[in-house]
């Protein structure tokens, strides 16, 4: 049986934060999910899409089933026939329409569907051979997607084609790892890891790699990630007790510890595509939430206050719709609404003044932001997105001058498309407001330049 992991990028810098969990218990509602008599299974393979209108669930030697009305009922499909199969991973685009299951085992397969279920077909990453397939991952559009297989011949493959050709990605080289990864909704970045070992990045679909630090150099039983949509955010787990967040496409780290947690043995890790909303699950028994880009947590009791073996859990791209699976047990479906956690434990003031941005220099896939510095500030986070007042992207510093100039660069931006920024600053637990607006067109090629 192959044990579930997965990904991250480039360090400079790493801090260690402890949340307290506020009493907000009920911000998840959890309903057990009743699929075909298949309750107490080993449930290994989850799928959401954007909206959580469509779902997948696999069980190690067991059945697929899927729900297209948000789980209130669940119906089994047969990509290979009738019978039990070792489901070890699967994934769905935002729209529900292109979806991936695999099997593990030493003849593992992987089988497509592009009408949402319908039909599906297997296909051939690696030739016509069977292979440990361990992550299955398709962006948003439907259009690439990456693959990763364990143990003996463990390697990363990806299409740019929906699957019609293949070609194999390797971040250390022609060698065999246990890899796991993922991909950003936009399919630019992919994150691939190996376990016991390193993390690797790439923001250009796995045409060229990075090694990331999140813990710093060394080697660390890395298990899962979650990624937002243009891979700003990555959320990251270590099943030997501890968790990393990046907000900053993984310039910077930070420890995360909730509720004081340093001993749970971490399984999944999840990130909805905007990064304000993260999942994490235990096989030690505890599930947390945090629905402000990862400042509060609160502890989400499915099951009441007991220990249980979760073993992943799954996230649909708004972050208001969870999956979550044990090992030999039940499945349950969560469900949270879109305000937002906060806190009467936090001793920091709020910063005195909001960031002036003056300037941004911009390349055709790159900005370059340049703002005063606020006086008692630990960190600026950078907002952006269409229009005026979208702050949909976010980004964080990860670091503050309280003199001269603080500047940042923002990356995976669209040519020839207008963003609208602004910088807040935090100290500590609190922020302070948004400052004022700037926006810049992108260009095709070349450099443009703002002055305020």
């Amino acid at each position: 049986m192959i044990i579930k992991r997965i990904l991250v990028f480039l360090i400079t810098a790493i801090s260690i934060l402890t949340f307290t969990v506020t009493a907000h218990a009920s911000v998840v509602d959890w309903t057990a999910q009743s699929l075909a008599n298949s309750d107490n299974r080993d449930w290994n393979a989850l799928g959401i899409s954007e909206n959580g209108q469509t779902m997948l669930a696999g069980a190690y030697n067991g059945r697929l089933y899927i729900s297209k009305n948000k789980g209130a009922t669940w119906t089994e499909i047969q990509p290979i026939g009738n019978s039990d199969r070792p489901w070890q991973a699967a994934n769905i685009s935002d729209d529900g329409q292109t979806m991936l299951a695999a099997t593990s085992g030493t003849d593992g397969r992987i089988y497509l569907s592009t009408d949402a279920g319908v039909h599906w077909n297997e296909i051939h990453p690696a030739g016509n051979v069977g292979r440990e397939w361990a992550y299955v991952h398709v962006s948003g559009n439907g259009q690439k997607m990456v693959v990763s297989s364990q143990s003996t011949g463990g390697r990363i493959y990806i299409s740019t084609d929906r699957g019609s050709n293949w070609i194999e990605s390797q971040p250390l080289g022609d060698v065999d790892q246990s890899w796991s990864s993922n991909m950003s909704s936009d399919g630019q970045t992919i994150v691939a890891f190996y376990t016991p070992g390193r993390v690797y990045i790439s923001n250009n679909t796995g045409a060229t790699w990075n090694e990331t630090r999140p813990a710093g150099d060394t080697t660390k039983s890395w298990w899962d990630a979650g990624i937002s949509s243009e891979g700003h955010t990555i959320f990251m787990s270590d099943h030997d007790g501890t968790l990393y967040l990046s907000k900053n496409s993984g310039t910077t780290w930070t420890n995360i510890i909730p509720l004081s947690d340093t001993t749970s043995s971490w399984t999944s890790a999840q990130v909805s595509n905007d990064g304000q909303r993260l999942l994490v699950v235990a096989s030690t028994g505890r599930i947390y939430f945090s629905n402000n880009y990862g400042d509060t947590w609160i502890e989400s009791q499915p099951e009441g206050d007991s220990t249980r073996e979760w073993n992943l859990a799954e996230m649909s791209g708004d972050g208001l719709t969870m999956l979550v699976g044990k090992w030999s047990g039940r499945l349950y479906l969560g469900n949270t609404s879109s305000g937002i956690i906060q806190t009467s434990t936090c001793g920091d003031s709020v910063p005195p003044a909001t960031p002036n941005l003056f300037q941004i220099n911009s390349t055709k896939n790159q900005a370059t932001l340049y703002f005063a510095p606020v006086p008692s500030t630990t960190d600026y986070e950078i907002g952006y997105g269409y229009s005026k007042g979208d702050d949909r992207f976010k980004a964080s510093t990860g670091f503050a001058s309280n003199s001269g100039v603080n500047w940042y660069q923002i990356n995976h931006l669209a040519p020839n498309t207008k963003y609208y920024f602004s910088v807040k600053a935090k100290n500590g637990c609190r922020s302070g407001d948004w400052g004022n607006s700037v926006s810049i067109k992108i260009p095709r090629s070349g450099t443009s330049i703002f002055y305020k």
